[in-house]
């Protein structure tokens, strides 16, 4: 989602101390947009949300603003503000433990590569998708409403048709639009659909194309009749259809060559209509109905009934960006990493009950062209992304993945001791240099990756220390070279929680 236009919309405070490093956060947030307030101490803001109370608070966790009280008198009087903590190294996970509070992100200090703006960003998203969907939700409960002779110009919008002509919606429309708005999931929605398009138009057949943006193809998704699924062929390739650009074709679907193809082989079909399900600026797909009966086009009800289908599944779609955005990036669509440092905590604890070791290794993405290059952000995120799906694909399934930077990826390893890890990170290392980028980038660039691993209990006593003694050893190696694996070291005297059994 692009927040350019709305970033003003939102109030930012900041809360710290430290003047010179407020004005660095302030001056971060002001380059993208946001206009922030900076107050230095706990008397400045109980007075300023009495005046106006933010929509994101960004709280310095050092110094005297380490107050449990305060902080958890924060979630009590504001329980609409996001509260982002920006933490030191020595302070990040002891900060993390406020995330099950209800901060909305932890962040470290210094700041690196947005990530100051990428968190507020996450926060105003939310509030933004949060009123999106209740305005939605009052437009499907508008609806069903219209019990007299004149449509509301809400609902109708530009639809056309008759709509002072006396058809209004009976007790089967309401029932029907009781029974979609009962549905939990897109496909369910279809299905519903489906089924009235098919009785509307004397039980003809209908199919539904949906739209995968990532691939640029259409595909047969489901059917009133015909059984789809494992079907071959019922897929058409976009970028195959002579240079022409997707949009244009996604704009008049009926004109799409390999739809019509596609029709006229499987199902022995020449003559059909179309009904398109977009909304806002996504195109989801649309319906094949095995009929050319246009007598019902523009009435009133099909076209109500449409745009509940289209509100629906807007309110669906935007429901689950937001049950997203608190747990996963939203370029690799890994765990995040406020949602990964919480797994942190609780593998720990496990891992105290079990007797069982727990790894963990942070791995870095080292320096390239790409990585430096500002006008390459689309080569860059195809980069994370190829990299995070190499490492995914060798994970168990109880190890926890996720982006805890620009360009690090942390990898959680339960039961797993530092020897184990080290074997992990060496395969790791040797596949991404081993991989030919040059076709997911369209350039030969050479990626490699740094490493480095601790395990509890071996090095480390709590979760904060675990963390710390990998992220010390990846900047050791990153000081004195490139694509290497390294491992902690400790002192003689250390001591562990307990000892981890050799298998």
């Amino acid at each position: 989602m692009d927040l350019t236009e709305i970033r003003d919309n939102f109030s930012i405070c900041i809360l710290d101390e430290n003047q010179a490093r407020s004005k660095e956060l302030f001056e971060a947030l002001q380059g993208h947009g946001y206009f922030s307030r900076m107050l230095k101490t706990k008397a400045q803001f109980d007075e300023s949300i009495k005046v106006s109370p933010p929509h994101v608070i960004v709280y310095v966790f050092d110094g005297s603003f380490v107050d449990d009280v305060f902080i958890k008198s924060i979630f009590y009087r504001l329980p609409e503000s996001h509260l982002i903590l920006v933490a030191t190294d020595l302070t990040l996970l002891n900060a993390v433990e406020y995330l099950n509070m209800g901060a909305c992100d932890c962040i470290e200090y210094p700041l690196m590569g947005g990530l100051l703006t990428k968190s507020v960003d996450r926060a105003v998203e939310r509030d933004h998708l949060f009123y999106e969907n209740e305005q939605i939700k009052q437009t499907l409960g508008s609806i069903p409403m219209v019990l007299d002779n004149t449509l509301p110009e809400n609902v109708c919008g530009n639809m056309g048709g008759n709509v002072g002509g006396g058809e209004v919606f009976n007790s089967s429309d309401l029932s029907w639009l009781n029974t979609l708005n009962e549905q939990s999931s897109l496909d369910q929605v279809i299905q519903e659909y489906l089924q009235y398009l098919s009785t509307e138009n004397t039980e003809a057949e209908v199919l539904f194309f949906k739209y995968y943006p990532n691939y640029r193809v259409l595909a047969v998704k489901d059917s009133r009749y015909f059984d789809v699924q494992g079907v071959p062929g019922l897929t058409v390739d976009l970028l195959a259809e002579g240079g022409v650009g997707v949009e244009r074709l996604l704009s008049a679907p009926k004109k799409i060559k390999g739809v019509t193809e596609l029709l006229k082989q499987k199902f022995n079909i020449e003559n059909y209509k179309i009904k398109e399900l977009k909304f806002s600026d996504v195109f989801f797909g649309f319906f094949v109905i095995f009929s050319d009966d246009k007598s019902k086009e523009e009435r009133v009800r099909p076209q109500l009934r449409h745009k509940s289908v289209e509100q629906k599944c807007l309110s669906l779609l935007t429901q689950s960006k937001l049950d997203q955005l608190g747990v996963f990036d939203d370029v690799t669509g890994e765990l995040n990493r406020t949602k990964f440092f919480s797994h942190i905590s609780d593998e720990i604890k496990r891992a105290r009950r079990t007797f069982l070791p727990v790894s963990l290794l942070i791995i870095s993405l080292d320096e390239n062209e790409i990585l430096r290059g500002d006008d390459l952000i689309d080569h860059k995120q195809v980069l994370l992304k190829t990299v995070s799906q190499i490492i995914s694909k060798t994970c168990r399934v109880n190890d926890v993945l996720g982006r805890i930077s620009d360009n690090e990826f942390a990898l959680m390893l339960p039961h797993t001791s530092f020897e184990g890890a080290l074997i992990k990170a060496e395969r790791l290392r040797a596949m991404v240099e081993d991989v030919d980028f040059s076709k997911p980038l369209s350039r030969d660039t050479k990626v490699t990756l740094s490493i480095g691993v601790s395990e509890y209990p071996s090095f480390c006593h709590d979760s904060r220390e675990l963390f710390t003694t990998a992220d010390g050893v990846l900047e050791k190696l990153m000081k004195a070279s490139e694509n290497q694996v390294g491992v902690v070291q400790v002192s003689e005297s250390f001591t562990p929680d307990f000892l981890v059994k050799k298998i």
